[in-house]
């Protein structure tokens, strides 16, 4: 599975298959606006042959160690960035240490996606979290 770097500047286009890493540089705090500014890069999706829906894959890995507790939400924009929309809410991440993969179906290529955390517990040992997303 090939691994990429989102940028800041441009969306990744993310293959089915494809693990994106979607911040560049480890998250230690939750941004001003989860819910309309994504942290880290941007993504969207190829069209698909036939039509189907995407499965966006979303999960978390702690710097040092598991943080706490984290939860995420995935924001939309139709306009190239310029706003942003929530399209799912409190993902759950991390619960008590332990990371959990999360699916979000039925996206759609062509639009922009990004991550923006909502809520986030370091813990003792954790430093900052990094996000990966997948589509399948």
């Amino acid at each position: 599975m090939p691994l990429a770097t989102a940028s800041t500047l441009t969306p990744n286009l993310i293959l089915r298959g494809d693990l994106l890493l979607v911040t560049p540089t480890a998250l230690a705090a939750v941004s001003g606006a989860p819910n309309t500014l994504p942290q880290g890069g941007f993504f969207t999706f190829a069209p698909a042959g036939g039509g189907e829906d995407i499965t966006l894959l979303v999960s978390a890995e702690g710097v040092v160690s598991p943080p706490t507790t984290l939860t995420a939400n995935l924001l939309v924009s139709d306009n190239n960035g310029l706003t942003w929309q929530t399209y799912a809410t409190a993902l759950a991440l991390v619960t008590a240490a332990v990371a959990a993969t999360q699916n979000v179906l039925h996206l759609t290529p062509g639009r922009l996606y990004g991550i923006a955390l909502a809520t986030l517990t370091l813990g003792a040992t954790c430093t900052g979290v990094n996000i990966y997303v997948s589509a399948s």
